[in-house]
């Protein structure tokens, strides 16, 4: 997944608008000025992305003045989608990073992933567009990292977010059901500070909650009436069959790991031996 982003040149959409035919002459010369230095600015991006440190970015780029800004901001409206840089970006995924639940589509506007009202250095470098929802696009909005701890997983460079079963949820012991999240026991911790900004910056944890909440919804009666009828342990077999059902198959886990709540909150249920035999009693 995103294999391709990485090929892409920093200079690509850039380079476009340069070769274009009646370009205003004071937006090619404000491009045309910087591009050296944009250009190494995305040196330093790519750097820091891969060893999850954006957050020390600010104090290593170029100082970009107000009317540069006002042309990358205008390639960015008007030249990206001629450049195929948003074409080729949202050919990876349709699969919104941020919530990894909702569809992105090229029809939506692209999340900078360091903001471009705080970094517009990166204003047209691909590697910092990263297909989102709407939602969350407007959620995250303008997160900036200030320190080490404050940086979220990168999904061009830090994978973590794709390739692990990173959500746990745990059943409690009470009536009516509760719940809390944790983290798989594999992570490291630097990773689970990672993930916890991406539930934050995000606003994650009540779109589980809404998720989850209509997921039960869906199954409680069901759930009583075996348990009442069946058994504890017929009741558990049966969550088991519904907890393989909505596995995600080794074949798309080597491209890409969505969030699968289904799957996370079912195997809980299956885990908790009081759930089986306690809870509809």
């Amino acid at each position: 997944m995103f294999s391709k982003v990485h090929k892409i040149e920093p200079n690509k959409v850039i380079d476009f608008y340069l070769n274009q035919n009646g370009i205003a002459k004071k937006h090619k010369d404000n491009i045309d000025k910087i591009k050296s230095a944009i250009l190494n600015d995305a040196k330093i991006y790519k750097i820091l992305a891969i060893s999850s440190s954006l957050n020390a970015v600010k104090a290593m780029i170029s100082i970009i003045t107000d009317d540069e800004k006002k042309s990358l901001e205008l390639l960015y409206k008007h030249y990206l989608d001629k450049s195929g840089v948003r074409q080729l970006i949202f050919s990876q995924s349709l699969i919104c990073i941020g919530c990894q639940k909702n569809y992105a589509t090229d029809r939506s506007t692209m999340d900078h992933f360091l903001p471009s009202s705080n970094y517009p250095n990166f204003y047209v470098l691909p590697w910092n567009l990263v297909p989102t929802c709407g939602d969350c696009n407007r959620i995250k909005n303008d997160v900036v990292p200030i320190t080490k701890d404050d940086n979220l997983p990168h999904p061009y460079f830090n994978l973590l977010m794709f390739k692990k079963n990173w959500l746990k949820i745990v059943i409690s012991q009470n009536k009516p059901l509760k719940y809390y999240f944790s983290f798989d026991d594999k992570l490291r911790q630097s990773e689970r500070k990672m993930i916890l900004n991406h539930l934050v910056a995000y606003k994650l944890e009540n779109v589980f909650v809404s998720h989850i909440s209509t997921l039960f919804a869906e199954h409680d009666e069901d759930f009583r009436e075996i348990f009442e009828r069946e058994g504890s342990q017929n009741l558990k077999s049966y969550i088991d069959t519904l907890k393989n059902e909505s596995y995600i198959s080794p074949g798309r886990k080597k491209k890409y790991l969505p969030i699968n709540i289904e799957h996370t909150f079912l195997s809980a249920l299956s885990e908790s031996n009081w759930f089986s035999s306690n809870y509809y009693i």
